[in-house]
């Protein structure tokens, strides 16, 4: 078998544990604890894949505001992922991730000015279908999510929570 087909298991592996551990987690720890875990871990492998440059060219910013910016958004959107994973079930939070495609395509429209051929908008409308199949609005309550096990709550993984 050919190593990057090992290493593409190996990555799933990684994903689907680390989701898991954060399911697991969610009713015993704070949201940003978990995230504050999960980036301390997941710099590892970053710092094993830096040879051969200068980690002081690392801090050399040609636009800081910008690496700023992106840094606020990419806290509160690891704290938003973190929150969805321990309030809402696994199905709901992975079919509402699957509308990123979605999302930035209408960005990319809106701010950028790009051209979307008619048969992607076509793609992008079958693809949120296929999100609204799997959340089912309309047959059960949506609501903003709860604890796991909080307060007599049913498991995250049962039907309606």
């Amino acid at each position: 078998m050919p190593v990057g087909v090992i290493l593409a298991f190996l990555a799933y592996a990684v994903f689907s544990v680390s989701d898991a551990l954060i399911k697991a987690t969610g009713p015993a720890m704070s949201v940003f604890e978990i995230a504050f875990f999960t980036t301390s871990f997941s710099i590892i492998p970053a710092m094993l894949t830096k040879r051969g440059e200068r980690w002081r060219d690392i801090y050399k910013l040609h636009h800081p505001y910008l690496v700023h910016l992106r840094c606020a958004t990419a806290i509160s959107g690891t704290a938003c992922v973190m929150f969805a994973f321990t309030h809402i079930p696994f199905a709901d939070v992975y079919a509402i991730g699957f509308t990123t495609p979605l999302f930035v395509t209408l960005l990319s429209v809106l701010l950028l000015r790009e051209f979307v051929a008619v048969h992607r908008w076509v793609l992008l409308l079958i693809s949120f279908l296929g999100v609204v199949l799997v959340i089912r609005p309309g047959l059960r309550e949506l609501e903003l999510g709860r604890r796991c096990n909080d307060h007599g709550a049913p498991a995250c993984g049962a039907q309606g929570t």
